[in-house]
């Protein structure tokens, strides 16, 4: 067995800090990879809002599914419960991707969340963007089936690279760790590597440390420093605290 000291610790700690079981990955895309192929997305069909990044839309393709777009709205630039339904009406899709553009929590994931469980339809949450962000105390990727988030250079939570898996399921945790690592030891899981290193591990224990900190940090700038400039701004609902990856104005 390899040995993964701070990766154990890494996964540990973020999964008392999101109360989710965590599996850690080298990236974000190869978190998505092991989740869509658990999933078996391949040949259906899968929901994206229109406004992300490129690697969400590109999981899906790379996972042998097929991408269509829903509208999002104006208020929180996450994806539109009203025009999910018709798209889920018009496309009768396997799974939704929901992303939490910018920081915080897209304002409509309880709607969307009853609405998929309702019709049977796994709902991804791409929590690139949302780390310590929460509802009523509720973190990013409780909501879904599987919560996926990003550590590149530019997060609110950087460690450089790489991803975590957040999920109750214990089935898909048992499998994306079998996936990370070529499907050792049993090989029927078809994986291939997508560890996270013992370097950046270690760096991801000091940083979770550091979380509150960070998150408590950038909502004090924000409120003394550019709320009262930009009036313009997102207007948060009650009981959101945004983890600030962007401060958004529409002006």
């Amino acid at each position: 067995m390899e040995k993964v000291k701070f990766t154990e610790i890494f996964e540990e700690k973020w999964s008392e800090y999101n109360q989710l079981n965590s599996v850690s990955f080298s990236t974000w895309s190869g978190a998505a990879l092991a989740v869509l192929e658990f999933f078996n997305v391949k040949e259906e069909t899968v929901l994206c809002p229109s406004n992300t990044f490129v690697a969400t839309p590109l999981s899906v393709i790379k996972a042998g599914g097929q991408v269509e777009f829903v509208d999002c709205n104006k208020e929180d630039l996450c994806i539109s419960y009203e025009d999910l339904k018709t798209k889920i009406e018009k496309y009768n899709p396997i799974a939704v991707w929901v992303v939490h553009i910018g920081g915080h929590i897209a304002f409509q994931i309880e709607e969307i969340a009853a609405l998929c469980k309702e019709k049977g339809i796994i709902l991804l949450e791409d929590c690139a963007h949302s780390h310590g962000a929460s509802w009523n105390g509720q973190k990013a990727g409780v909501w879904g089936d599987v919560g996926l988030y990003s550590f590149y250079a530019t997060k609110t939570m950087s460690i450089g690279e790489s991803g975590m898996l957040v999920t109750n399921n214990k089935d898909l945790i048992e499998f994306a760790k079998k996936y990370r690592n070529y499907g050792k030891f049993d090989y029927k899981v078809e994986g291939l590597n997508y560890r996270m290193s013992e370097f950046t591990a270690a760096i991801g224990c000091v940083q979770v440390d550091r979380q509150n900190d960070i998150i408590d940090w950038k909502n004090e700038y924000a409120r003394k420093h550019l709320d009262p400039q930009y009036p313009n701004r997102v207007i948060f609902p009650e009981g959101m605290v945004s983890g600030y990856y962007k401060y958004i104005v529409f002006d």
